[in-house]
């Protein structure tokens, strides 16, 4: 990508003028580990491995941006490892990633695997997941109906194959209701915001209270039962989704990036 080469660019030319680049050096890293998630390829995640290792063998013991940059290695070394741990399922549709042109042949790639993927498989979920947001994501941006169908019915087959009790069911009930209120919106069936508010629901009624994407499903409840307010006119909707709302706003942490976009919604 763009950022990626202007990034790449920043660092020779500090080599150039023997200015430090650590900061370049990190924000290569997560710029390289943003377009692996996007386009799949293997010599991105291994590049921001190393540019991010490169940052922290240039940042002091006592500077206080060390332990954020150990964090970020530690997660993308978990995204490596579980792609490595779905290529049994993915092999055998596409042996070489680093051949995979863009993020759209990616995700075909993807779903391809996910359709034949048998359901016994250890990373059966994984995969649908991934599959069902990419899709979602994807519908979002262009608007391919049959994107938005295809995340629904992977997300409708994964709250079949998990068991009660599965720590994944929470979040699979949340995307789908998050898929449902999208198909509303668009296309303005009304029992598509029923299945909306119906599965955040049960996300959040599943959910433990010390989950941490508790407010992130509270937050798909309350913009749906939001919606069916404007539509209906109910108050009792409109109450609920306020309590909600406040309910998420208090629960982020005032340093979490993501507080002032929950106060937004709930404004």
């Amino acid at each position: 990508s763009e950022a990626v080469r202007l990034m790449r660019r920043a660092i020779d030319l500090t080599a150039e003028t023997n200015l430090s680049g650590v900061d370049f050096q990190y924000y290569l890293g997560r710029a390289l580990r943003l377009q692996y998630i996007h386009s799949g390829r293997v010599g991105d995640i291994k590049d921001a491995i190393a540019a991010m290792e490169t940052a922290l063998a240039g940042t002091p013991p006592d500077h206080p941006n060390r332990p954020l940059i150990i964090e970020d290695i530690e997660q993308t070394e978990s995204i490596q490892t579980k792609m490595s741990e779905l290529a049994g399922v993915l092999t055998p549709h596409y042996e070489h990633f680093d051949q995979v042109a863009n993020a759209d042949e990616y995700t075909e790639t993807l779903r391809t695997a996910a359709k034949s993927a048998p359901r016994d498989h250890p990373d059966w979920a994984n995969l649908l997941t991934m599959v069902a947001t990419r899709l979602l994501v994807r519908y979002m941006r262009y608007g391919d109906a049959a994107d938005l169908e295809d995340s629904i019915q992977l997300n409708r087959q994964l709250l079949d194959g998990l068991p009660l009790g599965h720590r994944g069911r929470a979040k699979v009930m949340s995307d789908l209701g998050s898929a449902y209120n999208r198909r509303f919106q668009d296309y303005g069936r009304a029992e598509d915001l029923d299945l909306a508010i119906t599965n955040c629901e049960s996300a959040v009624s599943i959910c433990p209270s010390d989950h941490p994407h508790l407010h992130v499903f509270q937050s798909h409840l309350a913009g749906s039962l939001f919606q069916r307010f404007r539509c209906s006119g109910n108050t009792a909707d409109l109450d609920e989704a306020c309590t909600t709302m406040k309910s998420v706003v208090e629960a982020v942490e005032r340093n979490d990036p993501h507080r002032e976009e929950f106060r937004f919604n709930f404004r």
